[in-house]
């Protein structure tokens, strides 16, 4: 069950990871994804949500890569 639990917050970790590289970098595919739910319409995103998409991008990379190297320590104690 103790190694489940480590591989699982590695999973979630590089799951965090995917997440921060699809913000950052296709952060217009996301804007208008989330356009057509919010208002089913999409218009060219605006620099400052195109900015925001980015430091989310980036929050999520810190905590991606947080959880990877708690999992990876746990390997080894």
């Amino acid at each position: 069950m103790d190694i489940f639990i480590k591989i699982l917050g590695l999973l979630i970790g590089l799951g965090f990871i995917y997440l921060a590289y699809q913000f950052f970098f296709n952060g217009n595919k996301i804007i208008s994804w989330i356009q057509k739910r919010k208002y089913n319409a999409t218009s060219e995103p605006r620099s400052s949500e195109i900015m925001v998409s980015k430091l989310i991008g980036c929050l999520l990379f810190i905590v991606g890569i947080y959880y990877s190297i708690i999992a990876i320590l746990s390997f080894f104690s």
